[in-house]
């Protein structure tokens, strides 16, 4: 079928995209998260980390979780903050 959205990354993709009715989060050249739109593809948030993140991110509740640099990371799902 045809694209219904493109939405531009900060760089590639690093790992698999956590997805849900609400929100796709992206972890874009291992250090960048972003939070899109999955209705319309606009970007919701996006934060660089000093850190890798070796591992796909997790949506749970209101709740990102990323692993990585030794620790376990939680972000507010619709601010990214």
């Amino acid at each position: 079928g045809e694209v219904a959205w493109a939405a531009k990354l900060a760089a590639p993709a690093s790992q698999a995209p956590a997805v849900d009715d609400d929100a796709i989060v992206v972890v874009s050249g291992g250090r960048t998260v972003e939070a899109i739109d999955p209705a319309t593809g606009k970007h919701r948030w996006r934060i660089h980390l000093r850190h890798i993140v070796p591992l796909p991110p997790r949506i749970l509740g209101y709740s990102v979780w990323l692993a990585g640099g030794g620790a376990v990371r939680r972000h507010r799902r619709h601010r990214g903050a």
